[in-house]
């Protein structure tokens, strides 16, 4: 966000080895929607996968972006209906897939128990979205921790919400 709190389209790229920023003359790329308190996550083939937000009036984003260096930012579709849009989470899961999970839809709305999967198509290189079985407990602004046996744990995140255990729909299963 800018000085006034307005979400702003601009993206940085960090160089770890310089552990510093490229210069803006190095790297200029910019989000097609400007957004604030998205989910993003790194996929399986080094791009990055932009999620949700609020945009520069407050209003949800029901859009995701991919970013690559090769193709910079481009729009790869819409969040499933009912999803969360607004602090939701995004866990890698061991099989390439991501799983976001809770969220609000509107920046003042109450948490859900809705997550859905986002894979890499391997084929074409884009992004498929398919929502999966429901949290057992509303949530926004949780944790979640994948476990070695495939399961993520959540905690917090909701009033009274206890810690959950839960076991996302395989790979072949649609």
């Amino acid at each position: 966000v800018d000085a006034e709190h307005v979400p702003v389209a601009i993206a940085e790229l960090y160089k770890p080895l310089n552990k510093d920023f490229a210069s803006a003359l190095d790297f200029s790329e910019a989000l097609q929607v400007p957004r604030t308190n998205d989910g993003a996550v790194r996929m399986v083939d080094g791009s990055v996968l932009i999620v949700g937000g609020l945009d520069d009036v407050g209003s949800p984003v029901r859009t995701a972006e991919q970013f690559s260096l090769d193709g910079g930012f481009t729009s790869v579709g819409e969040i499933p209906v009912g999803a969360g849009v607004i602090d939701l989470v995004a866990t890698p899961m061991s099989d390439g897939r991501v799983l976001f999970t809770g969220g609000r839809e509107e920046a003042t709305g109450p948490p859900v128990d809705v997550a859905f999967l986002a894979r890499l198509d391997p084929d074409d290189g884009l992004v498929d979205f398919q929502k999966t079985d429901r949290l057992e407990h509303p949530r926004a602004g949780h944790q979640a921790m994948l476990l070695c046996d495939g399961t993520l744990l959540l905690v917090g995140g909701g009033r009274d919400a206890p810690v959950e255990r839960y076991n996302p729909s395989a790979a072949k299963r649609r």
